[in-house]
């Protein structure tokens, strides 16, 4: 024994008709929280069942050396009961006791988690509370409702894979998963399970098949009618239940507009755009032509006139020519 566990102190704590020998921490942590100590009752209660019945005028008086710190009562000296389904490889007994209890609170519910009208977190939280209250430790608040989620998820999918394999291989080839039959109690007729089929629930009219059929029986019973004109009538009826539609087919499935009519305006709309752009270059054509002969007119009276003004050049007279 070392020297930190000769040094706790431990007091007489009394819970219900049980007075339990317990380190004073844990002692402290049972009077500060009233859940905790609830949890550590119910658990006393159903290890020792037989304590709590007896009628002795005085209380029964469990020692639980070292704060019970059996492995399979306490998670920790605290005084915490121990988590159930903490891992999938090796399932205790109480592990196993507990997913049964954990179905039936499950299967009272089912009913609520079918409507929406309550969260299913609420729903969760309150068989995480029942499972705590009757001794199944999952955890307080968000934990013990996610731990139960997660545990039903679990079982859901073992159930689905089993039913898929025998969809495939047919009974009797594989073995049932655990509490398979609780689960199929829940799940049997979800839609998971067995999904409706549209075309099912859908009544489907056949007059081809009906008039066939009841043309072919007319012929039989009627012997004098013509091969010819019985086979002509087969062919009118045949035509006109091909005309016949189903009225799921044209059913308006999109609130979308018609593609025809959106290119149509796109078209209309590009159509006058081009258009618009013809007159502005034609006019923008008309106005440079305009300037250009403007110009050419301004140039040509311009020629002329100096044309006009240009002086004649005069014959320069010999200066250096002798004088008679």
């Amino acid at each position: 024994m070392d020297e930190d566990s000769e040094n706790v102190e431990m007091v007489e704590f009394q819970l219900g008709n049980f007075i339990v020998n317990i380190d004073s921490e844990t002692a402290r942590m049972l009077c500060k929280d009233s859940q905790i100590a609830q949890n550590y009752l119910n658990e006393l209660r159903r290890k020792y069942p037989e304590a709590e019945a007896s009628t002795s005028s005085s209380s029964s008086n469990v020692a639980v050396a070292s704060a019970l710190d059996r492995a399979d009562t306490i998670d920790s000296p605290a005084g915490i009961p121990q988590k159930i389904w903490t891992t999938s490889k090796n399932q205790t007994p109480l592990d196993v006791e507990a997913a049964a209890f954990f179905l039936s609170l499950r299967k009272e519910l089912d009913d609520k988690f079918r409507d929406k009208k309550t969260t299913n977190a609420t729903l969760w939280q309150q068989i995480s509370e029942k499972m705590n209250a009757n001794g199944y430790f999952v955890g307080h608040g968000i934990e013990g409702r996610e731990r139960c989620r997660q545990k039903f998820a679990n079982l859901q999918q073992t159930y689905l894979k089993y039913i898929d394999r025998r969809r495939q291989t047919g009974e009797g080839k594989i073995e049932k998963p655990p509490f398979f039959d609780e689960m199929d109690a829940i799940l049997g007729k979800s839609d998971k399970t067995d999904p409706v089929l549209i075309l099912d629930s859908i009544p489907i009219e056949n007059p081809i098949s009906n008039d066939v059929g009841s043309s072919v029986k007319s012929t039989m019973g009627e012997k004098s009618i013509d091969l010819h004109s019985s086979q002509q009538k087969k062919t009118e009826k045949v035509e006109g239940a091909n005309i016949l539609q189903n009225k799921f087919l044209n059913a308006k499935t999109t609130l979308k507009p018609k593609k025809n009519d959106f290119y149509e305006k796109f078209y209309d709309l590009s159509e006058k755009s081009e258009e618009r752009k013809i007159k502005q270059f034609d006019n923008m054509m008309e106005l440079m032509k305009d300037e250009s002969q403007k110009r050419h007119e301004e140039v040509m009276a311009m020629l002329r006139i100096m044309a006009q003004k240009k002086p004649t050049k005069k014959r320069k007279r010999d200066s250096s020519s002798d004088t008679d």
